[in-house]
């Protein structure tokens, strides 16, 4: 036993063309590609009980990337950071 945590990481992305390329976005929980009532319905049935990990990875106003000064109100991010919370606990009920 190594006692590594290894968490799942919950985040979502779309496809979005860069000139003549396509490259993954990341986006908000449920406005992307990702299918998150079946992964974790997936989940349960092979019995995986991990740690759970909530990505902000997408634009916002530099909190994504823990700048230290945000180019959008502190309000913002916190309803960012809600909204996908309370996704994620939906689709895990």
């Amino acid at each position: 036993m190594c006692g590594c945590i290894n968490p799942l990481v919950a985040k979502d992305f779309r496809w979005a063309k860069d000139g003549d390329t396509w490259k993954p976005e990341n986006c908000p929980l449920s406005e992307g590609m990702v299918d998150f009532t079946r992964y974790f319905r997936m989940l349960r049935q092979v019995r995986i009980t991990v740690p759970l990990s909530l990505h902000l990875e997408y634009p916002l106003g530099g909190a994504e990337r823990r700048a230290a000064r945000l180019t959008v109100a502190k309000d913002r991010v916190i309803e960012a950071m809600r909204k996908d919370l309370h996704f994620l606990r939906k689709r895990l009920a």
